[in-house]
């Protein structure tokens, strides 16, 4: 996705783990944590270090547990459809914030210069 977006001008400015689980062979990383999916810790995490409100963001997701963590921090979440990505993100985008990807991306862009 990543070659697309960057054709119309986006970037991907970050991406984010939780390395957690209490089921993890590490010690420490075999616990419990609040950005561990269904929590909303990482979401939430991303809008306070994006400066940004749960109305501004959706999130897209394939597994249920992505959908629950972006609905426990407040983001608008849809479930992926397994066909084209970008093309799903571009319907979400305009149906749920009112901007094409095209413009979604130009405002963001501009909203992290300012």
């Amino acid at each position: 996705m990543d070659p697309r977006i960057q054709a119309v001008g986006g970037r991907i400015d970050t991406d984010a783990i939780c390395p957690n689980t209490t089921g993890g062979a590490a010690a420490e990383y075999a616990v419990e944590r609040d950005c561990r999916k269904p929590k909303p810790g990482l979401n939430n995490q991303l809008l306070e270090h994006f400066q940004v409100g749960p109305e501004c963001v959706v999130l897209i997701g394939d597994l249920e547990t992505d959908l629950l963590a972006g609905q426990a921090a407040g983001v608008g979440s849809f479930r992926y459809d397994g066909r084209d990505l970008f093309e799903f993100t571009s319907r979400v985008i305009s149906a749920n914030l009112g901007l094409d990807a095209v413009d979604s991306l130009e405002a963001t862009s501009k909203a992290r210069r300012s």
